[in-house]
């Protein structure tokens, strides 16, 4: 049995994957106690698909799989480009490793204090600020307008 999460829902239920209507899956969710717990499966699944589908971990015990191509980065791509803008004219903050294409993709990517160390051992010389829960965007967003 392994457990399902329904977006509309903020539940886990127990479920057989093999009962699961597979046409719609946008994304595959696995959480677990530590980080440690979900290596095997990641490294697993890196190994069977590579680059057949994206693999990211939104917080060290959060890995998702989703189809290629799909991930922040993209998906800001196609917003600022309906505004008329293009990734360079924007900035972005992050702090796990599914920000990583967004981050590495605009033109100004700004790492959270409370990042995931992976996050910010692959971004090396992007600036860094205080943690998410310490306002930390709108004070550095004020400081950089002169509010």
């Amino acid at each position: 049995m392994s457990y399902y999460r329904d977006d509309r829902s903020t539940d886990s239920v127990a479920l057989d994957f093999d009962a699961v209507k597979t046409t719609a899956i946008q994304k595959i969710f696995f959480f677990a106690q530590s980080h440690a717990d979900l290596v095997p499966l990641s490294d697993q699944a890196r190994e069977l698909y590579g680059d057949q589908l994206y693999m990211t971990y939104s917080l060290p015990e959060y890995f998702e799989i989703m189809p290629p191509g799909v991930c922040k980065g993209t998906a800001l791509a196609e917003v600022l480009k309906l505004k008329g803008y293009g990734l360079q004219d924007a900035i972005a903050f992050g702090d796990g490793m599914n920000d990583f294409e967004m981050l590495s993709s605009v033109g100004k990517g700004v790492v959270m204090g409370n990042a995931d160390p992976s996050l910010v051992n692959s971004l090396p010389g992007f600036e860094r600020i205080g943690h998410c829960d310490d306002h930390s965007v709108a004070e550095y967003l004020a400081k950089l307008y002169c509010l």
